[in-house]
């Protein structure tokens, strides 16, 4: 079975895939809950960049986070848990897999 794909943007895509359905949902809340609720028991994942995942964090909205740490050097960005008002406390490390490219860590989130 194949799983849809669900993007979440303000910006409407040049052109669409068959294979993902276009999210345009007021706040970050409304489009987790929608693509829950599409999902249909299964899991959701969100993906993007700090930014994205400082508001996924700030607003309590995941149950774990999965980071891949390369050993690349891109010289400006976002830190990942910077602009938070809270720095996470509640994140345990459930998984560490080394590769040859990276590594692999799974931290499961206790909600407050």
């Amino acid at each position: 079975m194949r799983v849809p794909t669900i993007v979440v943007t303000h910006r409407p895509p040049a052109s669409l895939r068959e294979a993902s359905v276009y999210l345009y949902a007021p706040n970050l809340e409304v489009a987790i809950e929608t693509a829950t609720q599409a999902a249909a028991g299964r899991d959701v994942a969100v993906m993007g960049g700090a930014s994205l995942i400082q508001q996924v964090l700030s607003g309590n909205l995941v149950d774990s986070l999965q980071l891949h740490v390369a050993p690349v050097i891109f010289g400006s960005g976002l830190r990942l848990f910077e602009n938070l008002e809270e720095q996470p406390r509640n994140l345990t490390l459930s998984s560490a897999v080394a590769t040859a490219s990276a590594m692999h860590l799974l931290y499961t989130i206790e909600r407050s």
